[in-house]
């Protein structure tokens, strides 16, 4: 009796042993990976090739648990991360988040569920990117302008056939009663002349080009009057060093054959239409909003201001 409970007790160790190492066993995935992208500007807000320098660190409830560097492509990567609920915090030196100030962005309430990989997307943590842009000041004079605004005044003179010249009397006889009498009739006399219309060509120049190919340069061009303000954006690429905006005068100016101005219109026949007299013309420029500092003034530069007729 002896003998056989020991060798069946030796069977079961045996058995149990077997089944413990079994190769088909399950083992739960506990770990997974959280990555994502991040972005950096320059100070003239263009997207930087080399992303590299930024910090990115994992935190569960305020510690740090993993800390990476991007490298050039910017992405971030934490790898065996458990399943929680996680921060991330970004940092530079010499760069802030995308409002300008913040110098440290906080991506919270990241729920991992501890499988597979997991993309971090911004938009499902109130912030709309993790973009971060150079504090460093831009250059302002390459915003600069050259104080004189050129012009070219182009007219389009076309011919007219229906200014009215005089009044022109006649004397004839009418019959009345048995007999005739002398009575007088005026006659409208029209003549030929031209109609004149302009155009002004403006070219606005700049010092230098822009530092960057990618950026463009907007100036405004203001046209003022007695009456009212017309502002003009001239948008330019970086390499361009003027602007140019064609101005059509609202006048038509009618002359006779002699040169003389008419002003005067009797029975619907031409006349002169002049609804500006004189013009006044400014260029400024301005930073893009997107690359201003605090530091950096909004206006940069004004030209001369340029005072034109209309109808001389």
């Amino acid at each position: 009796m002896r003998h056989f409970f020991t060798v069946s007790v030796l069977a079961l160790v045996a058995l149990f042993g077997a089944c413990s190492t079994n190769p088909t066993t399950p083992t739960a995935t506990t770990t997974g990976e959280i990555y994502g992208e991040t972005k950096l500007y320059n100070e003239y807000s263009v997207v930087q090739n080399d992303r590299s320098g930024l910090t990115v660190q994992l935190l569960d409830q305020g510690n740090v648990k993993q800390t990476i560097v991007t490298p050039a492509d910017g992405m971030f990567s934490f790898k065996n991360v458990p399943a929680g609920v996680y921060e991330i915090r970004f940092f530079k030196q010499g760069y802030v988040w995308g409002d300008g100030k913040t110098d440290s962005l906080v991506a919270k309430n990241i729920q991992f569920v501890g499988n597979g990989r997991f993309y971090v997307d911004e938009f499902n943590y109130g912030y709309r990117h993790f973009e971060f842009y150079s504090t460093a000041e831009p250059d302002s004079s390459a915003w600069a302008l050259k104080p004189i605004i050129r012009y070219e005044v182009k007219k389009n003179i076309e011919a007219v056939h229906d200014i009215f010249i005089r009044d022109s009397s006649v004397k004839i006889k009418v019959q009345a009663g048995n007999g005739f009498r002398d009575s007088t009739y005026y006659i409208k006399i029209y003549g030929d002349g031209t109609k004149e219309t302009r155009k002004i060509h403006f070219t606005v120049d700049y010092e230098r080009a822009l530092p960057m190919v990618e950026l463009k340069r907007t100036v405004v061009l203001s046209i003022r009057n007695d009456s009212r303000q017309s502002p003009v954006n001239i948008v330019t690429d970086a390499n361009v060093l003027f602007g140019e905006f064609e101005y059509t005068s609202p006048n038509s100016i009618i002359r006779d054959l002699s040169g003389k101005e008419i002003t005067y219109s009797e029975g619907g026949g031409s006349r002169s239409i002049i609804n500006v007299k004189d013009i006044l013309v400014q260029a400024s420029s301005t930073l893009p909003s997107n690359i201003k500092r605090r530091n950096q003034p909004n206006q940069i530069v004004k030209t001369q201001e340029l005072k034109l007729s209309l109808t001389d």
